[in-house]
């Protein structure tokens, strides 16, 4: 039987729900007739995980420095010709299909997109089209997230055929026995019991909006010091993000923990988690947050409304909106019964959520139906 091989292009390798998703379907598939290659933009922690699931890993860069085109052309020479399918996981990575378009051509490639921004310009939504419409599928992780781009391709129904959803946001595991108290998180940060850890986990970008999460922290000083701002993640925007956090003066009560391979434990042990981001999709974190019945407090749109959909009133907010942050911190802060309720609430809808054997499984059938054209 021939072999099937994949080549697989991410941003970077730091822990998020594409590398999660990635990881998985390279789980599942190492070996026999597939083979599958990662190219990040960018490195990370989970590269030796890829490693060990099978996959061969190649890292451009491992900081942001590297100019777009240096690394186009690092792409260009891994022959893309020489791969069956390629798949772009990332939204951000799609601006690099078309210096790519020549290598493209004789390989098909499938395209993610997680997030609903649109282009700001004419020629952006032109390159959109373009990328689009040569795209063997277009994958979504929420319909919500289809329809937007749907309706921003009025009159190009040949491209809207080969949409699909999968939705890939899935908890790594139940985190059955979570401590309520946090011990493992508090022990590491060397915090107190009484102290409120509210916690965010994201890749750094703008449109994260972590800005407003450290805001809300300083409006909430004011009538306490008993809390702690936990941010995994790192990206693009982390220094930036570190100079605001000190223009604010929320230095000692803010910490920066970067990427971690153990995120999913570490959310576990937060007492509230928020989530800022202005556009986004189906939120990773917030599923991990769930999982560990900790209660979720998100901005408010059409996906985040949906994954806490059983108490939007108490837990959403306007997004870039610190003043209206800061009343929702402020319930969760002073009732434990109700950030008990609303995180048994969130454990509730996260069993029944599809496990990621099944994502997996749903990337595969894509594969091999895309494969056999």
């Amino acid at each position: 039987m021939k072999k099937l091989r994949l080549l697989h292009i991410v941003e970077t390798l730091c822990p998020s729900g594409t590398i999660r998703s990635l990881s998985s379907v390279i789980d599942r598939t190492s070996g026999g007739v597939w083979e599958h290659r990662v190219i990040a933009l960018q490195g990370g922690c989970f590269a030796d995980r890829l490693t060990e699931a099978g996959a061969s890993v190649r890292v451009l860069a491992n900081s942001a420095t590297n100019s777009a085109t240096t690394k186009i052309e690092a792409i260009r020479q891994a022959n893309l010709s020489d791969w069956d399918l390629v798949h772009l996981w990332d939204s951000s990575t799609r601006r690099i299909i078309g210096p790519l378009s020549a290598a493209l051509k004789r390989s098909p490639y499938i395209l993610s997109i997680r997030d609903p921004i649109a282009p700001k310009t004419w020629i952006g939504q032109r390159i959109e089209n373009f990328v689009l419409n040569r795209a063997a599928a277009v994958v979504f992780n929420s319909p919500s997230l289809s329809a937007a781009v749907s309706n921003r391709l009025a009159g190009e129904a040949a491209a809207r055929e080969r949409f699909t959803v999968i939705d890939d946001v899935a908890a790594e595991s139940p985190h059955e026995g979570r401590n309520p108290r946090g011990q493992h998180l508090r022990r590491e940060l060397g915090i107190g019991d009484d102290v409120l850890v509210i916690g965010t986990a994201a890749r750094i970008t703008r449109h994260k909006d972590v800005r407003c999460l450290i805001f809300a922290g300083a409006l909430m000083r004011l009538a306490s010091e008993r809390v702690r701002i936990v941010i995994l993640g790192d990206g693009p925007e982390c220094e930036a993000l570190r100079r605001f956090c000190t223009l604010m003066r929320m230095d000692d009560l803010t910490v920066f923990m970067g990427s971690r391979l153990d995120a999913p434990s570490l959310i576990a042990d937060f007492d509230v988690f928020v989530d800022c981001a202005v556009a986004d999709g189906p939120s990773l974190g917030i599923a991990e947050a769930q999982a560990a019945g900790v209660p979720v407090v998100c901005a408010d749109s059409p996906v985040r409304r949906a994954q806490v959909e059983f108490d939007a009133g108490r837990l959403l907010f306007r997004a870039g909106d610190p003043g209206e942050l800061t009343r929702r911190l402020y319930q969760l802060h002073n009732d434990a019964e109700l950030r008990r309720r609303l995180g048994q609430l969130g454990a509730c809808k996260s069993r029944c959520r599809r496990p990621l054997a099944e994502v997996a499984r749903d990337f595969t059938v894509l594969y091999e139906s895309i494969a056999k054209r």
